[in-house]
């Protein structure tokens, strides 16, 4: 887990690990009566609200680096492509994410894509 989502809505709340398989996230948002795809969710949304939170100083330190028009979909994707990331690759760019030298979540997510070791088999 990278961090976690909170959803609440007038149907409950439901606490989302991330990243998490979108089948379970949409069978999670159903439970509580959000019909909306998690593309179509973002953080601070006047429809349901969305909070990010994690128990990881390098989790407190992703979570600014997502933008208002990232979307729940987008967030989890990101948490996955993070969590797949080589301990190689994670441990370049750890150091990075709790300085605060990214911008942005694709600054972050472009160092992964890019960093080529002999851990990723490239």
């Amino acid at each position: 887990m990278i961090f976690q989502a909170t959803i609440q809505s007038k149907g409950g709340s439901v606490v989302l690990d991330l990243p998490q398989m979108p089948s379970e996230i949409l069978d999670s948002l159903e439970r509580i009566g959000v019909k909306l795809l998690p593309t179509e969710i973002r953080p601070h949304d006047n429809r349901i609200k969305v909070s990010l939170s994690s128990d990881s100083d390098f989790g407190r330190h992703l979570i600014p680096l997502f933008s208002r028009d990232e979307s729940l979909a987008d967030i989890n994707a990101a948490a996955s492509q993070i969590e797949r990331a080589g301990e190689y690759v994670l441990a370049d760019i750890e150091n990075n994410v709790l300085y605060d030298q990214y911008d942005n979540i694709r600054e972050l997510l472009y160092d992964i894509s890019t960093d080529i070791s002999p851990n990723m088999g490239m």
